[in-house]
């Protein structure tokens, strides 16, 4: 491998860390958005705006779709976990967006912490999937585990750039 070639996998490795990143924190303000919103509206509300989305006709010909949709409502917003959830998607939004700002600005401190925080939200997504499977959660588990794996890269790569300088 040459050194032309490696240094454009560390380019396009670089610009997939980035790309992560900034994903976690767009998701992290939906999280702050989703969360408030669960304590503002309250269940009740969020329940009959969710049900109101569900049955909008482009979903009547997706019956999988109205299926697994149904199964989160039930288990997810309609169960007494209503201001745990709430609190959950506030708190972990909070850190996400918290992280991208000090990975963003290159504070060394926010790479292990980041890593630290990401996997005890994996260990606690991992016990959900574990008690009920959810699609959207297991696909935002992988994402973590995707930005735990860029950000140990990133933190080499920024490290090293600090050391040469």
């Amino acid at each position: 491998m040459t050194h032309h070639t490696t240094r454009q996998n560390s380019t396009m490795d670089h610009k997939w860390a980035r790309f992560l990143v900034y994903f976690k924190g767009i998701f992290g303000i939906l999280e702050l958005i989703i969360g408030f919103g669960l304590l503002i509206v309250g269940r009740k509300s969020m329940n009959k705006i969710l049900l109101w989305i569900i049955n909008f006709e482009p979903f009547e010909n997706h019956p999988r779709l109205m299926d697994s949709a149904s199964r989160f409502i039930i288990n997810h917003v309609l169960g007494s976990l209503h201001l745990l959830i709430a609190l959950y998607m506030i708190i972990h939004g909070l850190v996400a967006i918290a992280v991208v700002i000090a990975l963003v600005h290159k504070k060394m401190w926010a790479f292990p912490a980041a890593g630290i925080l990401l996997a005890l939200f994996i260990i606690y997504q991992i016990y959900r999937l574990a008690l009920a499977f959810s699609l959207i959660l297991f696909i935002l588990t992988l994402i973590d585990i995707a930005i735990i794996f860029f950000l140990r890269y990133e933190y080499r790569r920024v490290r090293l750039k600090l050391v040469e300088k």
